[in-house]
C-alpha cells in the first residue's frame, strides 16, 4: 500500500514537472516569437526622408551631366561630401533627396522648412541662423592665397606682401578670418574668381586649396596657390531646428565612421589624401617655412 501511494506520488511529482517545463518552453518560445516580430517591424521600418541642400563645389558636391539607361536618365548629386552623407544616412536609415542650390537659396530653404540639411557649412554660420549641428566634423575648407605665377610671393607671409592694399577676391556670404584688414571683394563662386584672377582683375583670391587644385589642373589657368594655408575651417552637416532625432542619429553615426576609418577611405577614392592625412598636411603648412 505505501509502495503504490509512493509510486503516486512519483508520478503526480513527474507530470508537475513535465508541465513546468512546458510552460517554461511556452514562454520560451513565445519570447522568441516576439523578438522575431520585434525585428521584423523595425527592419520594415519606413526610412526618415532628409531634403538635403549642397553647392555645386567639386569635388564636395556636384550635378554630373544627364546619362540614359536602363534605370534612369539622370544621375542623383555626386562628390566627396554626397558620397560621405549618403553613408552615413544608410546607417540611419535616411532616405535622401539632393538639392544643389546657390548659397542664399540654401539658406532660405532651411528657415523656411524647404531643406532639412545644409550641407558643409561652418560652425558660426549655423550656430547663427540656429542651426543644429554636432561633435564630428567630415569635412573641412582649407582656405589659401592664390596668385598668379608671375606674382612675387613665393608664399603666404602678412609680413612680407602688404595684403590690405591687395584687392581680394572670395565668395561672398562666407566670413574669412584674416591677421590684417583686407579689402575683399565678393563674387558669386570659386570659378568666378578664378577666371578673374587669370585675366588679372584680381591680384590674389581666397580659394579652398583642394577644390582650386582641381579647378586650375581642370582649366589650365596661370596660377598658383601660396602656402601655408591662411585658415582651417571645419564644416558641418546643419540640420534645421526640426530635425534634432535625425541631427544627433547623424553625429554618433559619424563618429562611430571616423574611429573606423571609413571617412578616410572615402577621401581617398575621391581626393589624393585621406581626411586624417589632409588635416596633418594642413598643421605641418601651417607652421610656416
Amino acid at each position: 500500500m505505501a509502495f503504490r501511494m509512493q509510486q503516486k506520488d512519483s508520478q503526480a511529482s513527474l507530470m508537475k514537472r513535465e508541465m513546468t517545463r512546458g510552460v517554461f518552453l511556452s514562454i520560451g518560445l513565445l519570447l522568441a516569437l516576439c523578438l522575431i516580430v520585434m525585428a521584423s517591424l523595425a527592419q520594415a521600418a519606413p526610412p526618415t526622408t532628409l531634403t538635403v541642400c549642397a553647392l555645386n563645389r567639386p569635388p564636395y558636391s556636384e550635378a554630373p551631366a544627364p546619362i540614359v539607361d536602363e534605370e534612369t536618365t539622370e544621375r542623383p548629386a555626386q562628390g566627396l561630401s554626397v558620397a560621405i552623407f549618403r553613408t552615413v544616412a544608410k546607417k540611419a536609415n535616411f532616405a535622401l533627396t539632393f538639392a544643389l542650390k546657390p548659397y542664399q537659396d540654401c539658406l532660405t530653404g532651411m528657415k523656411n522648412g524647404q531643406f532639412d540639411v545644409f550641407l558643409d557649412l561652418p560652425r558660426d554660420i549655423a550656430e547663427d541662423n540656429g542651426f543644429l549641428i554636432g561633435q564630428n566634423s567630415f569635412s573641412a575648407s582649407y582656405m589659401a592665397f592664390w596668385v598668379r605665377k608671375d606674382h612675387p610671393a613665393l608664399f603666404y607671409d602678412p609680413t612680407a606682401t602688404k595684403w590690405q592694399d591687395v584687392l581680394i577676391g572670395v565668395v561672398g556670404g562666407y566670413r574669412y578670418s584674416l591677421p590684417f584688414k583686407a579689402n575683399l571683394m565678393p563674387s558669386a563662386d570659386d570659378l568666378t574668381n578664378f577666371q578673374l584672377l587669370a585675366k588679372g582683375q584680381r591680384e590674389a583670391i581666397l580659394a579652398e586649396a583642394v577644390r582650386g587644385a582641381l579647378l586650375v589642373q581642370e582649366q589650365k589657368w596661370p596660377v598658383r596657390a601660396l602656402s601655408p594655408a591662411v585658415q582651417d575651417i571645419a564644416l558641418f552637416p546643419a540640420f534645421r531646428t526640426g530635425r534634432k532625432a535625425e541631427a544627433q542619429s547623424f553625429d554618433r553615426l559619424l563618429g562611430q565612421l571616423l574611429k573606423e576609418g571609413v571617412i578616410d577611405r572615402l577621401y581617398e577614392e575621391h581626393v589624393w589624401k585621406s581626411f586624417s592625412d589632409l588635416k596633418k598636411l594642413y598643421q605641418t603648412e601651417a607652421s610656416g617655412p
